[in-house]
């Protein structure tokens, strides 16, 4: 049984230049991208990246970088061991963490990149606690309300989120326990300070660590972000944006189980 799950996303766009492929020093252009592979090795909770090698003699500026990644666990029927999150650490590391310590190999794709100016990278980890027993679905354990350092203009600015688990979901029901979305709130002539972290449902026992980026460029108006929500209650669902270049824009999603069913 299926039910009706909320997609949330970001939709970013570079209106003229082009973001990626500008000539000229504009405010937004990318200075440069580092990519690579690694792993978490079986029995690895923790790892790290040292970037020296690629960045030369100019490390990172981390006001100005973001780090993201993708994994794929080789036996992952845990949570404990699919579920990692990166963080820069310093001006040349990335760090990767997972919880369970006798977890299989974990192979790992990293993107780091650093703009030249003019972007804001407001950088984080939280704790999503769990209920000290029974389930809840209210209160901080499953919607945290993050206070960014200023305000952010949301039509120049969108987040992306990883996490950590701490237990095993054996039940299908469970399997909101880790599916976590997030989006501005509080938002007023589209400013807000406000990065709002949420799941369907917790359970005792169910904490995790979330790893935040918010990544704001100002208000120059060659950069759009579009925003908003949509429910999927069938198979698929249509969500519509104000027309964009595709070969400019970049789609930021995360996913939320409406409810406590089985396969939501």
């Amino acid at each position: 049984h299926k039910t009706r799950g909320l997609l949330i996303g970001f939709v970013l766009t570079a209106i003229a230049g082009g973001m990626l492929m500008a000539n000229d020093a504009q405010a937004y252009q990318i200075k440069r991208v580092v990519r690579g592979t690694t792993n978490l090795a079986t029995g690895t909770e923790v790892g790290s990246v040292d970037l020296t090698a690629s960045l030369g003699s100019e490390m990172l500026n981390l006001d100005h970088t973001i780090v993201l990644i993708t994994n794929s666990d080789v036996d992952a029927a845990d949570q404990r061991e699919a579920d990692v999150f990166a963080t820069l650490d310093d001006d040349h590391t990335i760090t990767l963490v997972r919880q369970r310590a006798n977890a299989t190999q974990d192979n790992i794709e990293y993107q780091v990149i650093e703009f030249v100016s003019g972007v804001t990278v407001y950088a984080g980890l939280t704790v999503m606690p769990d209920p000290a027993s029974g389930t809840a679905t209210s209160g901080i354990t499953v919607d945290k309300s993050i206070t960014l350092p200023t305000s952010i203009d949301v039509r120049n600015t969108f987040a992306v989120i990883k996490w950590k688990s701490y237990t095993t979901t054996t039940a299908a029901a469970e399997n909101e326990y880790y599916t976590f979305s997030c989006t501005f709130t509080s938002i007023s002539s589209n400013l807000s300070n406000k990065l709002r972290i949420q799941r369907s449902e917790s359970g005792a026992n169910f904490r995790a660590d979330v790893a935040y980026q918010v990544i704001s460029f100002g208000t120059d108006p060659d950069i759009a972000v579009q925003y908003g929500s949509t429910t999927v209650s069938t198979a698929s669902n249509t969500a519509t944006v104000t027309s964009v270049n595709t070969a400019k824009s970049v789609l930021f999603m995360t996913y939320l189980p409406n409810s406590a069913t089985n396969g939501s």
